[in-house]
């Protein structure tokens, strides 16, 4: 069987040049009233919210969402693009100069436009917005944030073992890979966790050698 995807710019009959002009909560609230179980939608697009903020991702866009098409109406596909985008303007990876966490959000909050301005308050709100209970929204957040930091230093624990197996001459090529998600760990995340948490994995993050 094949499933017919279309990505959120192609759900509302907008131009792909609009994919980030009109990256907004209004915009979401819009792909919501469009599918057929709307608690999912608003279940499914405020964890992606949720988790981008978390990871420093700038460029979720609207066409990094899409939708799956059937005879029983549209529903919300499985995320992808989760880039850390951020970490390339930090001073580990400062490509176009240190400027995180003052980096724009693709989606803005309610009265927060950057990073650096995010508040647990504001994703709260950013929640309302898409129509959630403050209720569901504190429960999405702690679970997100008690989750990430462990589940990121499993995922840099796995690819040192990996890395440990490869032939001596092809290490000097792996560090570059490391040292990315060691910033992504303990620079992106470590400080969005503080911001969001709710005192949930908020104590500091100790900076491993190598």
């Amino acid at each position: 069987d094949r499933l017919h995807v279309i990505d959120t710019c192609q759900l509302l009959n907008k131009a792909h040049i609009f994919k980030y002009s009109q990256a907004s909560l209004a915009t979401l609230q819009q792909v919501i009233a469009s599918t057929r179980n709307r608690l999912a939608t608003r279940l499914g697009l405020f964890r992606w919210l949720v988790f981008n903020i978390l990871i420093g991702n700038h460029d979720n866009h609207l066409k990094n969402i899409s939708l799956m098409v059937s005879a029983e109406g549209v529903s919300l596909a499985k995320t992808y693009d989760l880039l850390s985008t951020g970490v390339y303007h930090t001073e580990a990876f400062p490509m176009e100069g240190a400027k995180w966490p003052e980096i724009d959000l693709a989606i803005p909050l309610p009265n927060q436009q950057r990073f650096a301005n995010v508040t647990r308050a504001g994703v709260l709100a950013g929640g309302a917005v898409l129509g959630l209970p403050a209720q569901i929204c504190e429960r999405e957040i702690d679970s997100i944030t008690s989750r990430i930091g462990t589940q990121l230093d499993t995922v840099i624990a796995s690819v040192e073992h990996d890395n440990a197996r490869l032939p001596t001459n092809t290490r000097q090529y792996l560090g570059g890979e490391l040292r990315l998600l060691r910033a992504i760990r303990h620079i992106i995340v470590a400080q969005m966790l503080k911001k969001i948490a709710g005192g949930l994995s908020t104590q500091p993050v100790t900076q491993r050698g190598g």
